[in-house]
């Protein structure tokens, strides 16, 4: 999975540098040690991939898979109290805990799920139960494949057709966004599909969140330039926002949760911010020499939260509030991985 994060926003130090200048933030400080001691490991990457090939190899996984998301979920609904839906979205959905979870909690749960077909790279949908499939309404579609930008002309030279959204305007009360990176030709051809792929999720929850309604979207490394830029995004436009990762797991890995809720679609700072991910969708859609898109850089990134703004005090300490409850369970599990394996 390497590929992918060899990108100008992964790579970027611009944040982790000034949090791990600050004496309240010695967690992550200590955290990134880990992490250097445990990739330099050659018996870690041997770990590492087996349990790829593990996936990879194994046949019609998709229901334990579904099962070990829906724990998860029902772990993290512990720490933060994931809102009662009645209509949800569900992004990057297979191979459907979340879904799963929603709709057992509810019985009277209505949702749509978006999730891309196995034929490019996507998982398998693990649901089995007619009782919550009569509920849920599922749709195989790449999400970075939908006209994300409909205010900016597309090329001449495009030929792409897009399908239409599968929901109304602001119709959801939640909307799950936890779309994966996967190989697939496309992915490997754009290094930046990943960050592509997190701007296409937050564009479509923000297009269906309803007003007052919550979304909750996977992240990775608080301590990244442009994952503090979308938290800040996300605190303007909401009333709470809290972070969240299971202690069940997949602990060592660096993906969280991040629960934006009681948003504001419809006020000027969400419309500003659509905006700013329609210019950057576009950007690494239509872009570049080829047209065929290119990476964002960190000029383009501040479209969403200014370096202003993120290395301002109040910035870095939302940032740190946020981030050391996810550093802290992150840095115990790898502590514990790494001390089993002989690496600490």
């Amino acid at each position: 999975m390497a590929a992918n994060l060899y990108t100008l926003s992964w790579a970027s130090e611009t944040l982790s540098r000034a949090l791990v200048a600050r004496s309240d933030c010695d967690i992550l400080a200590e955290l990134i040690v880990l992490r250097e001691q445990g990739t330099e490991s050659k018996n870690i990457d041997q770990h590492f991939e087996k349990e790829r090939e593990k996936v990879r190899n194994a046949d019609h996984n998709e229901r334990s898979f579904a099962i070990a998301f829906q724990n998860a979920m029902e772990n993290m609904n512990q720490a933060v109290w994931i809102p009662r839906t009645n209509n949800f979205l569900d992004l990057g959905c297979a191979p459907g805990g979340f879904a799963q979870y929603l709709l057992q909690k509810n019985k009277r749960a209505h949702g749509i799920g978006i999730s891309l077909p196995c034929s490019q790279g996507g998982y398998g949908f693990g649901v089995t139960d007619w009782g919550y499939l009569a509920r849920y309404k599922l749709h195989w579609v790449d999400l970075t494949s939908f006209d994300l930008a409909p205010s900016i002309p597309k090329p001449i030279s495009s030929s792409h057709s897009y399908p239409p959204l599968p929901f109304k305007s602001s119709s959801r009360d939640l909307v799950v966004c936890d779309a994966q990176w996967v190989f697939n030709p496309d992915n490997l051809n754009r290094s930046w599909n990943w960050t592509r792929l997190i701007i296409s999720q937050l564009l479509i929850a923000l297009r269906a969140v309803s007003p007052g309604g919550s979304i909750l979207i996977r992240l990775s490394c608080v301590e990244r330039t442009l994952t503090g830029r979308i938290l800040l995004a996300l605190c303007r436009i909401s009333d709470l926002v809290r972070t969240v990762k299971s202690t069940q797991f997949q602990t060592i890995r660096s993906y969280f949760y991040v629960l934006a809720q009681r948003v504001h679609p419809q006020s000027d700072e969400c419309k500003s911010l659509i905006s700013a991910l329609e210019q950057l969708w576009y950007t690494m859609t239509f872009e570049g020499e080829s047209g065929y898109g290119r990476d964002i850089r960190a000029e383009d990134e501040e479209l969403i939260t200014t370096d202003e703004e993120m290395l301002s005090e109040n910035g870095l300490l939302t940032i740190i509030q946020l981030g050391t409850p996810i550093w802290e369970i992150q840095y115990d599990a790898l502590c514990y991985f790494l001390a089993k394996r002989g690496v600490v």
